[in-house]
This record gives C-alpha cells, sequence and structure tokens, in this order.
C-alpha cells in the first residue's frame, strides 16, 4: 500500500469517525440556539407591544415615537433636497456656461449691478 493510499484512507477514517459527527453535533446546537433566540425575541416583542398598548397616548408623545409613515415622508423629503441641491449645483458648476449662469444669477438676485454692455459704433461710409 503506497503512501498516498494510507493517506487516503486515514482521512476517509477521520472524516467519518470524527469530523462528521463533529460537524453534526455543531448544526444541531447551532439549530437550537437560533430557536431559543427565536422563542425568546418573539416573547420580547410580545411583552413590549402589550405594555405601550397600554400607554397612554400623552406617554407615547412624550416618547417622542414617531410614526413609520411620518418617518418615511421625512426620508423621502431628505432624498428630494438632496437631489434638488445636488442637481442645482451641478446646473450653476458646470464647466461649460457654469460661470455665465453663476454671473447671471448674482445680477438677478441684485448681488452685483449689471456691467454695462460695450458700445458699438457702426463704421460711416
Amino acid at each position: 500500500m503506497s503512501m498516498r493510499e494510507k493517506f487516503e484512507e486515514s482521512a476517509s477514517e477521520f472524516l467519518e469517525t470524527i469530523a462528521a459527527p463533529a460537524a453534526e453535533r455543531v448544526r444541531e446546537g447551532a439549530d437550537d440556539l437560533l430557536g431559543r433566540i427565536g422563542t425568546d425575541a418573539r416573547q420580547l416583542g410580545d411583552r413590549l407591544g402589550s405594555q405601550l398598548a397600554d400607554l397612554p397616548d400623552v406617554a407615547l408623545r412624550r416618547l417622542d415615537l414617531v410614526p413609520a409613515r411620518k418617518a418615511r415622508r421625512r426620508l423621502i423629503f431628505g432624498v428630494l433636497c438632496g437631489l434638488s441641491i445636488g442637481a442645482l449645483a451641478a446646473y450653476l458648476f458646470d464647466s461649460s456656461r457654469g460661470a455665465e449662469r453663476r454671473a447671471a444669477l448674482t445680477t438677478r438676485l441684485g448681488l452685483k449691478s449689471p456691467e454695462p454692455a460695450a458700445a458699438t459704433t457702426a463704421p460711416s461710409n
């Protein structure tokens, strides 16, 4: 029997006698632990829900619990504001016409007086 065959035989024996049973025990322990965690979390959620249902509205307002709909509205408003500011910045700081747009904006807002137009004279014949 060659060294390779002995090694393969001892590896398969190790797998059958030690590794596979140990892996099965770890898998069972993990399943049991996850089951316990799920049960405990469910019980805790039920208790918290029943206690919150018993609180008066005044106490809930003091806790400042924001309803999901209001939180969603705030998120959407924040995203829209961010997009608007980003679009405005891209418009004003455009590499091709940004300086022209910024100058027009400062003139329109009254922050800078308009520059007088250059006097052009027609050549006389």
